[in-house]
C-alpha cells in the first residue's frame, strides 16, 4: 500500500499542475500580414486582436496619391462573416476600407471620419461580396508624413444574422510542459485494529436413537460379546462431546491463522 501511495499522489499533482500543450486560434478571424506598401507600419499584426489602445501605426509616405494598405487574413474567406474596426485616422482626407468584389473591383466598406483624435469604434461591416481574404485601407489623396492611420482592432466575426459555411483552419501554438519535482515528507505506517474474539458457543444435541443389530460372528466369545455391548454404550453417551470437542479445536485453529496473518503484516509494514 505505501509503495503505491507515492506514484499515485505524483500522478494526482501533474495532472493537476500541466496545462494544455496545445491551444488554437482561429486564423480566419485575425489579420494575419501586413501590406504597406509605400506607407510605414510599426507594430506586429497581434495589436489588432484587442481593443486595448495598443494599436499599429502606419505612416503616410510623401508624394501623389493612391496609396493603400492591405490586411490579410488566414483561410479561405467565409459566408457570413461582418468585420469589426476599431482605430482612426488622423487627417482631413477621405479615406476607406475596402475589399475586392471581383473584376478588378474593389468596394468600398465603409469611409472613416477625418480628423480624429480617439478611436472610433464600427461593427457589423458586412462581407457577403467580398471573394479574398484581404481587407485594403484606401488612400487616394495627396499623402503627407504628418498624417497617421492608427489600428487598435480589425477582426471578422460570425454575423448574428446569417449561417456560416466554413471550416476554419487552426493555428497551432505549443506551450512548453514544465517538469515537476515531487519530494514525498510523510512515512505511512498501517496500524492494525482487528481483534478477533470467537463467539461460537454452540452445543450440538443429538436426538438420534441408533438401533443395534447384532449378528452373531463365529469365534466370538461372551467376554468379546460383552466388551462391545460396553464401548457401544460408552461411545452413544459421549458422542456430544466429541461432537462439541472437534467444533472447539477448529475455532481454535482459524483463531491461530488469523492472528499468524496480522503479525505477518505488522512485520512488513515496518
Amino acid at each position: 500500500m505505501k509503495k503505491l501511495a507515492v506514484p499515485l499522489l505524483v500522478s494526482i499533482l501533474l495532472i493537476s499542475v500541466l496545462p494544455g500543450s496545445h491551444v488554437q486560434a482561429a486564423d480566419w478571424q485575425f489579420p494575419q500580414t501586413i501590406t504597406q506598401g509605400a506607407w510605414t507600419c510599426t507594430g506586429p499584426v497581434s495589436r489588432m486582436t484587442a481593443d486595448d489602445s495598443d494599436r499599429v501605426d502606419c505612416q503616410e509616405p510623401n508624394g501623389g496619391g493612391g496609396t493603400y494598405i492591405d490586411f490579410t487574413f488566414g483561410s479561405d474567406p467565409p459566408a457570413g462573416l461582418v468585420l469589426h474596426f476599431n482605430g482612426y485616422y488622423s487627417a482631413n482626407h477621405t479615406v476607406t476600407l475596402q475589399c475586392y468584389t471581383g473584376e478588378g473591383i474593389w468596394t468600398n466598406l465603409v469611409t472613416l471620419t477625418s480628423n480624429s483624435s480617439a478611436d472610433e469604434d464600427i461593427q457589423d461591416i458586412h462581407l457577403a461580396d467580398c471573394l479574398t481574404n484581404v481587407i485594403r485601407f484606401n488612400h487616394a489623396a495627396n499623402e503627407n508624413q504628418t498624417h497617421h492611420f492608427y489600428v487598435d482592432l480589425l477582426i471578422r466575426e460570425v454575423d448574428p444574422d446569417a449561417t456560416a459555411t466554413f471550416t476554419a483552419t487552426p493555428t497551432e501554438t505549443h506551450t512548453a510542459t514544465p517538469t515537476l519535482t515531487f519530494t514525498p515528507t510523510s512515512t505511512f505506517t498501517p496500524t492494525p485494529t482487528f481483534t478477533f474474539t470467537p463467539s461460537s458457543t454452540s452445543t450440538p444435541t443429538d436426538t438420534s436413537t441408533p438401533t443395534v443389530t447384532k449378528t452373531p460372528i463365529p469365534g466370538h466369545t461372551a467376554t468379546y460379546d460383552a466388551a462391545l455391548a460396553s464401548y457401544t454404550v460408552i461411545a452413544q453417551e459421549n458422542y456430544p462431546t466429541t461432537i462439541l470437542l472437534s467444533v472447539l479445536c477448529g475455532v481454535l485453529i482459524l483463531a491461530m491463522i488469523i492472528w499468524g496473518v496480522i503479525t505477518m503484516i505488522n512485520r512488513r509494514g515496518r
